[in-house]
């Protein structure tokens, strides 16, 4: 069956959608577009290349995540790293290590700049803090006088999934100007609506809701409460519109930046995905 696939933003826990990816994959589905936002953009992007869910299971299986943490004052300084990197970087981590395990994983399907892929295959969002406003990619690209044909899928995924504090903003100039670009959840961490005039069925990734209130104990822990308060509250009061249409995974314990994720605690985000699909599809059995 053909049919459209939109994934949420969520960090770490993104593995679990690639459990839920490969139910899909065993019932036929075929994604004629995909879109996402942060590691859902990551995701996409995979899929929009030709990755099948079993190759990027076992890729993020082996990959050890913290070399992407390419933080250089964290090296230096690791007891004031983090607070030099934030107001001096206006980030932790770089991004360019991320950027670059992208480039390599797309390179390998023949997958560099947007035009590689048919036209409309793949959407991601991002935020633009300068212009204050929604950066929708590639098709926004024209208007900073960027052909979207031409722009790196890599540096995308990185402007999608640049968390605020976390990485680095991706700054983008163009003419005479610049804009800083942030994680896309600031401003839409599920966007089921990208697809809203589409033909297609469009079935939607995101995570379960959690209940449990945030531990806050030092500066980095308050700076991700707040940034998963900002991200999760739209959809919050969203949900209920889109539930019928999403696979909700839950994912307890883990969180955005849980970078030192063990084999086992990987397999068990791939499990629930798997779980959270097959119920989805049971009671919906009519999606298929």
């Amino acid at each position: 069956m053909k049919a459209n696939a939109v994934f949420s933003g969520g960090g770490m826990k993104g593995i679990a959608f690639v459990g839920a990816l490969a139910v899909a994959d065993q019932r036929g589905y075929e994604w004629e577009r995909v879109a996402g936002t942060s590691v859902g953009a990551l995701l996409a992007a995979l899929v929009a290349s030709g990755f099948r869910p079993r190759e990027i299971y076992e890729l993020m299986g082996k990959f050890n995540f913290e070399e992407i943490l390419d933080g250089d004052f964290q090296k230096l300084m690791p007891q004031v790293g983090m607070l030099a990197s934030i107001f001096l970087e206006k980030g932790i981590y770089r991004g360019r290590a991320l950027e670059n395990w992208v480039r390599s994983l797309l390179g390998a399907k023949g997958v560099s700049t947007f035009g590689d892929l048919e036209p409309g295959k793949l959407t991601m969002i991002a935020a633009d803090l300068t212009q204050n406003k929604m950066l929708v990619l590639p098709e926004d690209l024209v208007h900073y006088g960027i052909a979207p044909e031409d722009f790196s899928v890599a540096k995308a995924v990185r402007m999608s999934a640049s968390l605020p504090f976390f990485f680095e903003p991706v700054l983008f100039k163009y003419g005479k100007t610049a804009s800083y670009i942030v994680d896309g959840a600031l401003v839409s961490n599920f966007p089921l609506w990208v697809f809203s005039a589409d033909p297609w069925p469009t079935i939607g990734f995101r995570f379960q809701g959690e209940t449990d209130s945030t531990k806050i104990r030092n500066m980095w822990d308050y700076l991700q409460a707040l940034l998963s308060t900002a991200m999760g509250g739209h959809d919050k009061r969203t949900l209920s519109k889109l539930e019928a249409q999403s696979i909700a995974v839950p994912t307890p314990g883990v969180g955005l930046t849980d970078f030192q994720l063990t084999p086992g605690q990987k397999e068990r985000l791939y499990r629930a995905g798997e779980k959270a699909a097959a119920d989805f599809f049971a009671a919906f059995p009519d999606n298929h």
